[in-house]
């Protein structure tokens, strides 16, 4: 079916397993800090950016759960169909998200030297920003997946 030995798709199925099993620590250290503020986690606030209300995030948050494991199950099966359109939109879109998320984190982390941007939530937590460049990457590795199976005429 694809041009890429199975070999290497379950490399990046291992990949996109791991980048999902990072996504979902996050989701879990979120929901046990809010029901146990004294555990050695950052404190809940500081896991999000409050633009949208907590439930409405971790229904988000679950939703993109199910779509990373149903995605990296595909990968990692080699069951994906190749598809060298969806691949170039997926890499403008993730390289596109990475590096806003990247400045993002720049930002945050240099926030106390921009005045202005100090006190918005969003500049404020650069913890949120790490997890979105974990997104970013599992959508490089699936942009990748889908052009690599393509046979090249």
């Amino acid at each position: 079916m694809n041009n890429q030995s199975p070999i290497q798709y379950k490399v990046y199925g291992t990949l996109m397993w791991f980048l999902t099993a990072l996504f979902a620590c996050r989701v879990s250290a979120q929901l046990l800090v809010l029901s146990y503020p004294e555990l050695p986690l950052p404190a809940f606030d500081r896991w999000h950016s409050e633009v949208l209300s907590y439930p409405i995030l971790v229904a988000f948050q679950l939703a993109i759960l199910f779509m990373l494991g149903f995605l990296s199950h595909r990968v990692f099966s080699d069951q994906l169909i190749p598809n060298r359109k969806r691949a170039k939109r997926l890499r403008v879109f993730g390289a596109t998200y990475f590096l806003i998320m990247l400045f993002r984190l720049c930002l945050s982390i240099s926030v106390i030297h921009l005045p202005g941007l100090s006190d918005l939530a969003w500049f404020q937590r650069p913890l949120p920003s790490f997890f979105h460049l974990v997104l970013a990457s599992f959508i490089l590795i699936l942009a990748r997946c889908y052009l690599t199976g393509e046979k090249h005429v």
